[in-house]
């Protein structure tokens, strides 16, 4: 399994780092977490096509995750991509405000092709290659609106990744599978608080590496995160990835 970091920034756009993405490539095809970043502009420069895509999730729907879903419903509907998606996104009115936003611009909807179905905390999605089990966060709870981790399993192996937490973790929201569960990786957001707010957190998790990700203040958190992870507190690596960087598990 291959996890490519496509935009590691958050809700403000920073220099040199898209908003949030991650591809996943195994058995010959890919998934995306969140498409936040320019999916379609990274695609073409990395002579990739659409069409690897299989489904894409959506921890939620604040547009740093979700807008760039709107140019790859519109590029499989209005030119000839040979892709077949499924968007899985977590509000009904997100979805029915990318189809009519659609219409109203090119007028054309291809839903045989780029499928947008609502999930919510029941749904486990599972094919030949992965198993992807949603978690609820804390992140939109105060507007009574839905936002999600997920836990990723695939090839025997085990992900983590945290989605978007609530503000200085006020609604106690740290993920308990990052903490219950053997995992081969962890990716945690850090847009919402500094790394003092997860230290002793990310000390019980049952991880082999640490990612962070969805970074605010880059230039400031990401020298920090260098010095933690070189003090040796810490019993696994904790990294923070570019664009474009990728790990293999």
């Amino acid at each position: 399994m291959k996890i490519t970091f496509l935009g590691t920034g958050h809700g403000l756009h920073e220099k040199g780092r898209y908003r949030t993405s991650m591809m996943i490539e195994t058995g010959g095809v890919s998934y995306l977490i969140d498409a936040g970043s320019p999916v379609m502009h990274q695609l073409t420069n990395s002579d990739r096509a659409l069409k690897e895509i299989r489904a894409v999730f959506i921890t939620h729907t604040h547009n740093d995750h979700l807008l760039n879903v709107l140019e790859m419903v519109d590029a499989i509907s209005c030119t000839k991509t040979d892709a077949s998606i499924d968007f899985y996104i977590p509000e009904k009115n997100a979805i029915d405000a990318i189809k009519n936003y659609l219409m109203v611009t090119s007028g054309i909807l291809n839903e045989n092709d780029a499928r947008m179905k609502y999930y919510d905390e029941s749904f486990v999605y599972e094919d030949e290659n992965i198993k992807l089990t949603p978690f609820k966060t804390g992140h939109l709870a105060k507007k009574g609106r839905p936002a999600y981790g997920y836990i990723l399993e695939c090839e025997g192996k085990r992900v983590v990744f945290s989605g978007d937490l609530s503000y200085l973790l006020e609604m106690n929201d740290f993920p308990k599978a990052a903490k219950e569960l053997e995992s081969d990786l962890f990716i945690c957001e850090m847009a919402h608080f500094d790394f003092e707010f997860l230290r002793e957190h990310i000390k019980e998790c049952k991880t082999k590496m640490v990612a962070f990700n969805h970074i605010k203040f880059p230039n400031e958190r990401i020298p920090l995160l260098k010095k933690e992870n070189e003090s040796g507190e810490f019993k696994f690596p904790l990294i923070a990835p570019s664009d474009y960087d990728f790990i293999e598990i």
